[in-house]
Formats: structure tokens, sequence, C-alpha cells
């Protein structure tokens, strides 16, 4: 069983994961994504496509978002590093409307980011060297559906 702790935030559509590490003197293995688990914990989606993210130490990534009709759901995993990922309700007509969550993550945590949600594609605030993301998307996109946002009091950090 992969999966070790589900909890959802403070908007609870926004899901953490902790999954399970299978260490020992050689690393780790770790089994990522098992459609009845997750299934079983309230994320009903199938993934179509997966990105791996890099980011440098100390980086301060703004909020990027998909408008209708090209909203994506992500599932992000860390798997170097640590961040402090945030997913910002942009749905108008939401009772979370312009509400937050986050959570920090390491190896071994993910995050669900529902359609609908501003996120720092997985790392809006890099904590230490040579982050590696791995985020699987409930369906394609591309850069060209990319919107972003940064602001300006965090524009000096990146």
């Amino acid at each position: 069983m992969p999966l070790v702790e589900v909890r959802r935030l403070a908007i609870p559509e926004v899901i953490y994961f902790r999954y399970r590490l299978f260490e020992d003197e050689r690393g780790f293995f770790a089994e990522l994504w098992k459609r009845t688990e997750y299934l079983a914990a309230g994320l009903p989606f199938d993934f179509v496509q997966v990105n791996l993210s890099y980011s440098r130490p100390y980086v301060v990534r703004g909020l990027h978002y998909q408008l209708k009709p090209s909203e994506q759901g992500k599932l992000v995993f860390v798997v170097r590093g640590r961040v402090f990922d945030v997913a910002v309700d942009i749905r108008r007509g939401s009772p979370h409307f312009g509400r937050w969550a986050a959570a920090e993550l390491g190896p071994g945590e993910a995050l669900w980011i529902p359609p609908g949600f501003a996120t720092g594609t997985g790392h809006c605030v890099c904590w230490s060297q040579h982050n590696r993301l791995v985020c699987v998307q409930h369906v394609p996109g591309s850069v060209l559906q990319q919107h972003s946002h940064i602001h300006p009091s965090c524009a000096q950090y990146s």
C-alpha cells in the first residue's frame, strides 16, 4: 500500500498525500501512482500527461494557471529537495474563491491541485538545492495554455 497519509487542506479539494518509501542502503523505491488507492482516497481522476520540473536553489516562482476550457488538475510529487507549494482557488463563484492552501513537501509527499486553481507549478518556493518534481495532469496541456502572475513583493527573489 503506497499511501500512508491522506489529508485535506484548508480548501478541501486540495489534498496532501504521503506515500511509502521503501528504503535501504541503496536508496529508495516508491509507487507514485496506484489508481485504486488514489480513487479510494478521493482523487477521481486518471492522468494523461507527465511533466518533470527542475528549479535552482531558493527560487520563487509565480502562480501558474489555465483558463476554461483548458483547466488542469495536477498531482505534484517531490522527488528531490523541499518546496513550499501553494494552491489558490481562482474559480469564480466558488465558496473558496481567492483563498489558498499550502503544504511544505519533500520526497515521499505529493499535493493534488484541482482544476481551477493557480499554483507554483509544484514549486512556489524552493527551500533547497536541486529541486525536482514530477507533475501528472488529468488533461493534456502545453505552455501555450499557461498564464502566470508573480506578486511584486516576490519579484526580488525570483
